[in-house]
């Protein structure tokens, strides 16, 4: 059976992902610094768990906008499948959500991003 997770092109990309970002997060005024850009999938679903906790607002906004940033990026389809095999009931939905993000936001893909989407619903 096909795990994402252990993938070694999807840990490359979502690594280079992580970079660029982290790259442009210096570059602009962070909403929090307290709250920095996840390094690795399992950073990520820290993130989405603590995102439904009771926490300060200025954390919360930190962290959904680090989210929406993975979300919307062009690795965001394979952070979706990856957290879809997750544990924790919040952390699937996230990846749902990402889906959905992903399908609303990228509705017409480029040939390249259309055979991921088509590798993504194989391996179903």
């Amino acid at each position: 059976m096909y795990d994402p997770l252990l993938s070694p092109k999807f840990k490359v990309d979502l690594m280079h992902l992580f970079i660029i970002n982290s790259n442009a997060q210096t570059d602009r005024k962070m909403a929090n610094p307290a709250v920095p850009m996840p390094q690795s999938l399992a950073e990520v679903e820290q993130l989405v768990i603590q995102l439904y906790e009771p926490g300060s607002p200025k954390i919360i906004a930190a962290i959904q906008e680090h989210l929406q940033t993975l979300q919307r990026s062009t690795n965001g389809w394979q952070m979706a499948d990856a957290l879809l095999g997750s544990q924790d009931p919040k952390v699937r939905f996230f990846g749902a959500l990402t889906f959905t993000v992903k399908l609303n936001l990228d509705w017409q893909v480029e040939p390249l991003q259309a055979y991921r989407l088509e590798s993504l619903i194989d391996m179903c």
